[in-house]
C-alpha cells in the first residue's frame, strides 16, 4: 500500500470456499502498509483445483494520503506454483475542501466551531481527528455512538479550517 493507506491488521480475514480458514494453515506478517500471508504447503496439498480461497482486509486513509490527483494505491500480488505471479492494483481517492466561516460582512469568524454532516437533516456526523492547527482528516475509528462526543473542528487561528480524507459528495 501507498504512505497514505494504513492496514487494520485485525480485519484480515481468509476464507476457503466461504468457510474460515484455520490460522495454524498460514503465516501471516504484517506492516503498516501491507501484509503477506504464506500458507503452509501440508494445507495446500488439501486444497482442491478451481476453488477459491479468499482474503479481505481494510485499510484506512492517514494523514499521508494524496488528496485529490492520482489517489492512493493499493496493490495485492499472487505467487503461486512455479514461479507464478498474478498482480492487481487498486487507487483509493480521497478529497478536501476548505471551511472559512464569516459574518454577514465577510469577516472571519475566529474561533468558529463546526460539525460535518453527511445530510442536511437526519444525516450521519463525519468522525474527525486533528493533524495539525487549522487540519483535520476523516477517521472512522474515532467514531462512537454516543451524540455528544465528536471532535468539533476548530478554526481557532486564522478562521479556516481544512478537511481531508473525503468521498465524492455533498456534505453539510
Amino acid at each position: 500500500m501507498t504512505d497514505g493507506l494504513t492496514l487494520t491488521p485485525a480485519t484480515i480475514a481468509v476464507t476457503y470456499e466461504g468457510t474460515p480458514v484455520d490460522a495454524k494453515n498460514y503465516s501471516l506478517t504484517t506492516s503498516d502498509h501491507g501484509f503477506v500471508i504464506t500458507f503452509n504447503e501440508d494445507y495446500v496439498r488439501t486444497l482442491t483445483a478451481d476453488k477459491i480461497i479468499l482474503v479481505t482486509y481494510k485499510a484506512v486513509l492517514n494523514e499521508n494520503a494524496v488528496v485529490g490527483g492520482e489517489g492512493n494505491d493499493n496493490t495485492a500480488t499472487l505467487e503461486y506454483g512455479n514461479n507464478h505471479e498474478v498482480e492487481s492494483t487498486t487507487t483509493t481517492f480521497t478529497y478536501g475542501f476548505d471551511i472559512v466561516k464569516t459574518d454577514n460582512t465577510a469577516t472571519l469568524l475566529v474561533g468558529a466551531k463546526f460539525r460535518l454532516y453527511d445530510a442536511l437533516t437526519g444525516g450521519n456526523q463525519i468522525c474527525l481527528v486533528k493533524v495539525s492547527d487549522g487540519r483535520y482528516r476523516v477517521n472512522h475509528n474515532a467514531c462512537t455512538t454516543d451524540p455528544d462526543t465528536f471532535v468539533e473542528m476548530d478554526g481557532t487561528n486564522t478562521g479556516v479550517i481544512r478537511i481531508e480524507g473525503l468521498d465524492a459528495k455533498t456534505y453539510y
